[in-house]
């Protein structure tokens, strides 16, 4: 149920990681020339991108019709979802003094 958390602790942990590798490689050499020249910079920076991303993409969970069990799934009329209906409670504040 929790495995998209995984992939996300994983893309943080490389990205806190590749975040690393660069700012020691900034404090070792602090012109930016220097520190974006070397080859040994591009791999922290691309793997800080493609975490960053995947970061992104392990947030999205499934919809809550895949992650219920069938059991707990609405069988009303018309297949309706129970939901607050928050438009009728926008109208009722709307006319709220039409009532006694």
């Amino acid at each position: 149920m929790f495995t998209y958390l995984i992939f996300e602790m994983l893309s943080a942990i490389v990205g806190i990681i590749a975040i690393g590798i660069i700012i020691v490689h900034i404090i070792k050499n602090p012109t930016v020339h220097a520190v974006i020249g070397k080859k040994s910079t591009f791999i922290p920076i691309i793997l800080f991108v493609i975490a960053f991303f995947a970061g992104l993409i392990a947030n999205r969970t499934y919809a809550p019709d895949f992650a219920m069990p069938v059991f707990m799934h609405s069988h009303a009329p018309g297949g309706l979802p129970p939901s607050i209906p928050f438009s009728k409670i926008l109208d009722f504040f709307i006319h709220e003094k039409n009532f006694e």
